[in-house]
This record gives structure tokens, sequence and C-alpha cells, in this order.
């Protein structure tokens, strides 16, 4: 009787889909956020009562995670979570691939950042101090290791090999490369509170969140580029049999030279700034065409052979 009770259990949850992870993955994804939405006014209301000052917006992000991870648990043994990251852990050579992924990611933003230079689309700050150099240098070194590794671990480490369990290498990598970019403009938007109980406010805020999606005048070239670096990680993760460490590397280099380059240089609007952008990311036309070349390079390059295969979920 147990056991009947627990397959219909799992028909349930997973029915046909139970080999298809991605499912239940994204399903998680839209579910955290319902639940989130429908809870945002009784959460706030409790914040409230505790004394607490926080924005809508905090709030609904805060409760989009827990919900998020509480699911995450719940689905870890159909998702093979656990084995899934140890394999990931226990690659060859990680630190020097990291590192290595570290100095190449760091040199993608350099190229850039001196061609913006160069075109005066960027200036150094003339009050920058030593201190707050030294500072500012081993912070955003921290923040490139754990953003770069973390956010890699989740998109590549899980939704791109989820994806490719059930689409293929080539569909998983376009669309996990498309979620990448355009999950940098997901914003959850503030929204003022009401003097009346509003059911519907959590709802606003994540359909907000989409907005700076569809401005393509302000975020269009930014996220052509993003998808480029994406499309470029995820060859890079296929070639290496799936080695995590090298993309989290190059991630972190770039999050580091982006946080680092925010202390030393300002901006100024140039006629360049179409070929070199204007804030530090791969926005430009200058960063597409660097990508593409880092791309047909890493295609050109043999696929990894050796002792550790690629994970298998």
């Amino acid at each position: 009787m147990i056991n009947l009770q627990k397959n219909r259990k799992n028909t349930l949850l997973l029915g046909k889909w139970v080999h298809n992870r991605s499912v239940i993955f994204f399903s998680l994804l839209f579910a955290s956020a319902f639940i989130s939405a429908s809870l945002l006014p009784f959460v706030d209301i409790l914040v409230q009562k505790l004394g607490l000052n926080y924005d809508l917006h905090r709030i609904y992000s805060r409760v989009f995670l827990i919900a998020l991870i509480t699911g995450f648990f719940y689905f870890s043994s159909n998702l093979g979570s656990v084995s899934l990251i140890k394999g990931h852990l226990r690659k060859e050579r990680r630190t020097g691939t990291f590192f290595r992924g570290f100095v190449l990611g760091a040199a993608i933003l350099l190229v850039i950042t001196f061609g913006a230079i160069i075109s005066d689309i960027r200036v150094f700050n003339k009050e920058i101090t030593l201190s707050l150099l030294c500072y500012k240098f081993f912070s955003s070194f921290i923040t490139g290791v754990i953003v770069g590794f973390l956010e890699t671990l989740l998109v590549w480490g899980f939704i791109f090999v989820f994806l490719s369990k059930d689409l293929g290498e080539k569909v998983s990598a376009v669309i996990t490369s498309f979620l990448y970019a355009v999950s940098h403009f997901l914003r959850a938007q503030d929204i003022a509170r009401t003097e009346f109980f509003d059911i519907t406010i959590g709802f606003r805020i994540f359909a907000g969140s989409f907005k700076n999606i569809f401005d393509l005048n302000e975020n269009g070239l930014a996220i052509i580029g993003l998808m480029l670096l994406g499309i470029y990680f995820s060859i890079l993760f296929i070639r290496s049999g799936q080695n995590i460490f090298l993309i989290s590397g190059i991630h972190a280099g770039a999050v580091f030279f982006i946080k680092f380059n925010r202390a030393i240089l300002g901006f100024l609007k140039k006629d360049w700034e179409w070929l070199w952008g204007t804030s530090m990311g791969i926005d430009c036309v200058g960063g597409w065409l660097l990508i593409i070349i880092l791309i047909l390079l890493s295609v050109r390059q043999k696929k990894y052979v050796g002792t550790q295969r690629a994970v298998s979920v």
C-alpha cells in the first residue's frame, strides 16, 4: 500500500515527463515566481508588523529565492543534482583551468576597454587613491570568483545539462545562451504600497521584471553580445568535457574586470560608442567581433578526450 501511494505521488508530480529534467527545472522557476507573487501581499504585512523597512521588489526577490531553493531540494533526487555537482567538482586540473579562464575573461574585457580608451569613450578617474585602488581590486576579485562560479554552475552546470539531455547540445546552446543574456535584464520593479490590501501587487511586480528585456534601444546591443558570449561558453563547455571550471573562470575574470574598471574609469559618450560600448560589458560591435573570433577558434579545436567523461544525468 505504501509503495502504491509513493508511485501515485511520483506519477502525479512527474508523469510522462519523469525523464525530462529540464521540464522539472523550468517548472520550478515558473512555480516559484507564481508562488512568490501570490504570497507577497501577506509576507509584506508580516514584514511591516516586524518593523522591517524593505522595498516590495526586495521582498519579492527573497521569497522567490526561498521558494526556488525549497523546490529544488524537494526534486533534488529526480534532478540528480547531488551527483551532478560532484561530477562537475571532480574535474581534472580545477585550479589551473579556472585561473587560465580567469586571465582569458579579463583579457577579453581589456581589449574592449583599451579600444574605448583610445577612442576617448572612457577616461581615467583622477580622484582614485592607492588605498581605494587596492580595496576595489580585492573586492572585485572576490566578487568575480563567487558570482562567476555560482552563476555559471547554475546556467551551464544545470540548465544546459538538463536541456541537452532532452533537446541535444546545439539547440540547448542557443536556448541557454538566450536565457543567460536576458536574465541580466530581469529586474523586479519596485511598486509603491497602497493603503488597501492589493492581492495583485506581486503579479504586477513580476510582470514588470520583463520590462528591460523589451527596451531594445537601451539593451539590445548588450543582449546580443551576452548571447554570443553564452554560445562561446556553451562550445567551450562541450569541448572541454563539461569542465565547469574553464567557463566559470572566464566568467569570473570578466566580472572582476568590469567591477574593477568602475573604480578607475569614467564614461564620455563619443561617436565611437557603437564600436566599443558605453558600459563595462559586451554591448558593442567590437565586443561581438571579438567573441565571434573566439567562437570560430574554439570550433576548430578538437573535442576533449580524457579519462573523465562528461557528466551523465
